[in-house]
């Protein structure tokens, strides 16, 4: 498989298109084809070697399709997120063609197409992995600061 590794630290220089193999699952484990991945931060800071040792592989959320799980969580195929679990720092990232997750970081999409078809027809927005990638650590991070930084709760 093709993945974007660090070949050392330093600026977007040092990364670098190689051949990796492609990665097996184990139990508690999830292969997915990468469709999509966001670009963040903390991946510049992994590059950087701001944050200490790292994966070669960075790289820390993704969106796309089950290729194996053996744990049968999800189906070969199904449309998927997953996010952290070690992803990019201590197990190889998004940043490649297939990832290795832990399944408990891993969330089925599920979408009425029509419905979504019909709404991005609307507003002129065509939905794609790009768009969920986009969109998938915007609303988790949003979701933590109010539940875990800004203390909201139930009927609050």
């Amino acid at each position: 498989m093709r993945a974007i590794v660090i070949k050392q630290y330093g600026g977007p220089e040092v990364l670098a298109i190689e051949e990796r193999p492609a990665p097996t699952p184990g139990p508690g484990q999830v292969v997915i084809e990468v469709k999509a991945f966001g670009l963040n931060h903390a991946e510049i800071y992994f590059r950087k070697g701001v944050w200490g040792d790292v994966a070669e592989i960075s790289g820390i959320e993704c969106v796309g399709l089950v290729k194996a799980d053996p744990d049968r969580r999800f189906a070969p195929g199904q449309k998927v997120v997953a996010l952290v679990g070690g992803m990019g720092r201590s197990i190889n990232g998004s940043y490649a063609e297939f990832v290795r997750v832990p399944s408990t970081n891993v969330a089925a999409v599920e979408t009425d197409a029509r419905v979504a078809a019909d709404t991005a027809r609307r507003i002129g927005m065509h939905l794609s992995f790009w768009l969920v990638a986009s969109m998938f650590l915007g609303a988790f991070a949003a979701g933590l600061a109010a539940t875990e930084g800004g203390a909201a709760r139930d009927g609050r």
